[in-house]
């Protein structure tokens, strides 16, 4: 036992000098393996604590985060695993804003820059308004069948919620109804859609119910109208004379139509 004590602290200066360069000529060759490096990801952005009543005009789907770690993790890392958050939470009013993105870097990692690091956010009021749904028909009956009036709604009227901005787009709440080839009463649940003049559907806004009931009655044959005749006077009688009265025979006439819009 003495001999092995002896042996150990002969040199001692020596053999903890040696250990010491043993432990960081480690250190060196296992960061080498795994050295610390720097990458940039997109990651998705999202919003929280927005105030009730309140819509964001246009959000941004991402940003750049720089982030730095070991080689191993950043290799390894997805823009699932990583956020981009702004907070609303000092937001009360509609207006015009300048807002942090916040990242929060995964374990053994963290975030060396964000671009862009703030972004201009326009918030607006939430509206809402009722309108009457309209339609629009696709098709015709089947041969010898006609609508017995136009389509009737339950409800008649949906309320559409959402930014001002996109209110302001919306030409019409339309329900679009095939009626190709139809030969009996049509009772049926259809999904309505905001449009603009162009007809093009739009997004963001809220409709509330989005389904009404539609109903359908059908005749056979054609319904007719009654229309009066009223004659156009082209020109003025001679000086002197004047019109008393204008007679048609008949004063109307039945005029068969098939309604289809």
């Amino acid at each position: 036992m003495k001999e092995l004590k002896n042996w150990f602290l002969k040199n001692i200066d020596i053999k903890l000098i040696s250990l010491f360069l043993a432990i960081i000529l480690w250190l060196y060759i296992a960061g080498g393996e795994n050295p610390t490096v720097e990458n940039f990801i997109d990651v998705p952005l999202a919003q929280t604590n927005l105030g009730e009543g309140l819509v964001i005009k246009e959000f941004p789907t991402n940003v750049s985060v720089g982030i730095k770690g070991p080689k191993n993790i950043i290799n390894n890392l997805s823009s699932h695993q990583i956020n981009g958050i702004v907070n609303f939470s000092e937001i009360s009013k509609e207006g015009l804003y300048k807002l942090k993105v916040e990242v929060a870097p995964p374990e053994k990692t963290q975030i060396t820059r964000i671009i862009p690091s703030e972004i201009k956010i326009e918030i607006e009021k939430v509206l809402t308004k009722e309108v009457e749904v309209e339609y629009s028909l696709i098709g015709v009956p089947e041969k010898g069948y006609s609508l017995t009036d136009e389509p009737q709604f339950n409800p008649s009227r949906v309320k559409i919620i959402g930014a001002q901005s996109v209110l302001e787009n919306i030409k019409q709440i339309i329900c679009t109804i095939d009626i190709s080839e139809l030969k009996e009463n049509l009772s049926r649940k259809i999904k309505v859609k905001a449009v603009d003049v162009n007809g093009n559907e739009i997004k963001g806004v809220k409709i509330e119910p989005d389904i009404v009931e539609v109903l359908i009655s059908l005749n056979r044959g054609y319904p007719e109208k009654q229309l009066s005749v009223k004659p156009k006077i082209i020109g003025k009688p001679a000086p002197g004379y004047y019109i008393s009265e204008i007679l048609s025979s008949p004063p109307k006439f039945v005029y068969p139509f098939r309604l289809l819009s």
